[in-house]
């Protein structure tokens, strides 16, 4: 299949996540496309669908990016199984059981809301886990430059002709 325009890879089905952000985080959603790349891929919004909606304008944006300067999209991945039920069975141990109904129930929601919410929130944390991370790294980075950078001109001091030419 040959593909070489924007609207080509638009209608391309790529598998799209969308995570609830914890309020605590600043609330909203957050929709992303990891096999393109979902620090690059992704879109904000109050609601799932302006998260989505801004996912396409930057899908879009990106590929038209790519595609002018040559850079390779890949195709949307093929699963083993594209058939998910959304059910699964999860065995625990009763006390915990009980805890978790407790605590869904006094926020007003059932057990299955909650522990969606619980492995959702998880996975926005690991992904702003892994951003503060870059960003100390960089930060680590320039902090380390300029310091070189303020050693290197600390160690220059200037002589009294040189004083009396600048002045």
């Amino acid at each position: 299949m040959k593909l070489n325009k924007t609207t080509d890879y638009m209608n391309l089905n790529y598998r799209t996540e969308i995570l609830a952000i914890d309020p605590e985080f600043g609330g909203g959603y957050l929709a992303s496309i990891p096999q393109l790349g979902e620090l690059a891929f992704r879109g904000y919004g109050e609601t799932a669908d302006e998260a989505l909606s801004e996912l396409e304008q930057v899908k879009r944006h990106l590929f038209t990016k790519y595609l002018s300067g040559g850079t390779p999209i890949p195709l949307p991945e093929e699963t083993e199984n594209k058939d998910f039920s959304g059910k699964i069975l999860l065995r625990m141990p009763k006390d915990l059981h009980r805890n978790l109904a407790e605590i869904a129930r006094s926020n007003g929601s059932t057990l299955n809301t909650y522990l969606i919410y619980l492995l959702t929130r998880r996975g926005v944390l690991e992904c702003i886990r892994d951003d503060i991370s870059d960003l100390r790294g960089k930060i680590w980075q320039l902090n380390t430059t300029f310091s070189r950078a303020t050693q290197k001109n600390s160690a220059y001091q200037p002589n009294a002709n040189e004083w009396s030419k600048t002045g």
